[in-house]
């Protein structure tokens, strides 16, 4: 346990320990070099943690950790893995500008208040499965490789503004209680929204088409009745024509007997 201020700014550490650790004060590790494991699972940061522009070169565990104030990781470099597994951030978590260079997991994290990840770079896989997003989640700018966000939770303003989606994003029964915001985002790989929910989500087709979307009859629907709704009318021309190709590639049509669906597919081409 720290009872004061913990001060390691610009420490170098090789492999280092503090599972089940307690900060009762401020503890800055900005700018720090950890050049071997860091193990700080379970740990509890009960004032402002700053990790600002710290390096990690190898696997940085923080999973099941409470940071009740400030989480400051504003341009920190993940070399190795990065594991915020079932971590609880109460206050800001800022990860603006950090680099996470192989895998990330936030699975079944909880951010309580604004979650920043503008201009983040995640080159690996990153997982936000489950995670809960109960403040602002702003991922603007962001650059995301295989990326996982199934079943998370966005309880405020998503802004996924001008972030680029360089492999598979998957949004999978994710839910959107506010607006999702995606305007000028790229995929570049599918995009899943298999049983996503949202009431308003602000996206362009063209932003999909080159990686396209996952086939969903309830997704096409849903995407292409957000497009109306927002008066997007040439995005839904886009996406309606797109199902139309997805739908009859589709080997089997569960509700329509063989023969009927060999007459509808064949009558179906020509229409195209």
């Amino acid at each position: 346990m720290f009872i004061g201020t913990a001060d390691f700014r610009r420490t170098k550490f090789n492999i280092t320990t503090f599972v089940r650790t307690k900060f009762n004060d401020n503890a800055d590790f900005g700018g720090s070099y950890f050049n071997g494991d860091l193990d700080i699972e379970t740990t509890r940061f009960d004032h402002n943690a700053t990790f600002r522009e710290a390096i990690f070169d190898n696997y940085a565990n923080f999973s099941i950790g409470e940071f009740d104030g400030t989480a400051n990781f504003w341009g920190t470099a993940f070399n190795g893995n990065a594991n915020f597994l079932k971590t609880g951030f109460n206050s800001t978590a800022n990860f603006g500008d950090a680099e996470f260079n192989s895998n990330a997991n936030f699975e079944d994290a909880e951010f309580n208040s604004t979650a920043n990840f503008m201009n983040a770079s995640f080159k690996g896989n990153t997982s936000f499965m489950d995670a809960g997003f109960n403040g602002f989640a702003g991922f603007v700018n962001a650059f995301f490789n295989v990326t996982d966000f199934t079943t998370a939770q966005f309880n405020k303003e998503a802004q996924f503004g001008d972030a680029r989606f360089a492999g598979q994003a998957t949004f999978k029964s994710s839910n959107f209680k506010e607006d999702a915001l995606f305007e000028n985002a790229t995929f570049e790989d599918e995009l899943n929204l298999t049983r996503a929910r949202y009431s308003k989500l602000f996206i362009r087709w063209h932003s999909i088409e080159k990686g396209g979307l996952v086939y969903d009859d309830a997704a096409y629907m849903s995407l292409m009745k957000n497009f109306k709704d927002l008066g997007y009318y040439e995005d839904y021309d886009s996406c309606y024509y797109a199902y139309r190709k997805a739908h009859r590639s589709q080997e089997d049509w569960p509700s329509v007997p063989d023969l009927e669906e060999a007459i509808r597919k064949f009558i179906d081409r020509p229409l195209e």
